[in-house]
């Protein structure tokens, strides 16, 4: 029998724009007594979003400031369900902000979202430990 923790649940709720999560909230990372941050990515730079004329929403990736261990992803954009089998991955895993900012997603797609959220937070934040 396979074991699904409540922190690696993921969902979608399919309005206009879409709305989709995997993982923990920043709120209850925090209760949980993980220190957290926090990537975001806004859909306006993204041209996939560009070109499909819906280019308003963000993704966040909440990330646990010691390791940067991704424990919860956050989308609003048309199209965001596509984003959480990724997101479901990454938080179910527990990969760290360098394991996305390192893979290569195509282009034009919502998926670059993640890498370009992970490169902007590795950017400011410098090595871990730091």
């Amino acid at each position: 029998m396979l074991f699904r923790s409540p922190a690696h649940n993921s969902a979608v709720i399919f309005s206009t724009p879409e709305l989709a999560m995997a993982g923990l909230t920043e709120a209850q990372a925090q209760a949980a007594g993980v220190d957290v941050a926090v990537a975001r990515y806004d859909f306006s730079q993204d041209a996939r979003a560009q070109i499909g004329g819906h280019d308003s929403g963000q993704l966040k990736i909440v990330y646990n400031k010691l390791d940067r261990k991704i424990v919860g992803v956050h989308a609003l954009v048309d199209g965001a369900a596509n984003l959480m089998g990724e997101a479901a991955l990454l938080v179910h895993a527990g990969l760290p902000l360098e394991a996305i900012a390192t893979a290569i997603h195509p282009h034009p797609t919502l998926t670059e979202s993640f890498v370009q959220a992970a490169r902007m937070a590795l950017a400011a934040h410098g090595p871990v430990g730091h």
